[in-house]
């Protein structure tokens, strides 16, 4: 469901699973550095894993849902195919909806913004 509307997606191939799994070990190590999170705040980080099926209208409406939940931290990872690079962007939310501070591609290492920053390594996110 986004909105109250049902929603369905094709099932998450074998690459999408990887990099899903690798961003929740990142999401983790991020939660753990921080301690807890602020008073008021029961979730400030999501990542999405987008893939082919994904549309253009799926991913502004999730990201329009999010940014309506005040998630601060958007991490997103677009994973197309073992032949196409893997492309990590990250998030933060601003008053007038989310703003890239991180754009990398395939084989970089980045520092990911959230509550306590994390290193993100882009080649770990390829299944292969």
């Amino acid at each position: 469901m986004i909105y109250g509307h049902p929603h369905r997606t094709a099932c998450p191939t074998p690459a999408h699973q990887w990099a899903s799994a690798e961003l929740a070990v990142r999401l983790d190590a991020m939660v753990e550095m921080a301690g807890r999170w602020p008073e008021g705040h029961s979730l400030q980080a999501v990542a999405e894993v987008w893939s082919a099926e994904n549309t253009a209208g799926e991913r502004e409406t999730k990201m329009a849902a999010y940014a309506a939940a005040g998630i601060r931290y958007l991490w997103t990872c677009e994973v197309f195919g073992s032949d196409v690079p893997v492309v990590f962007q990250a998030y933060r939310l601003r008053e007038s909806g989310y703003r890239v501070e991180v754009y990398a591609a395939d084989g970089e290492t980045v520092i990911a913004p959230g509550p306590a920053p994390v290193h993100v390594v882009t080649s770990r996110l390829r299944w292969s």
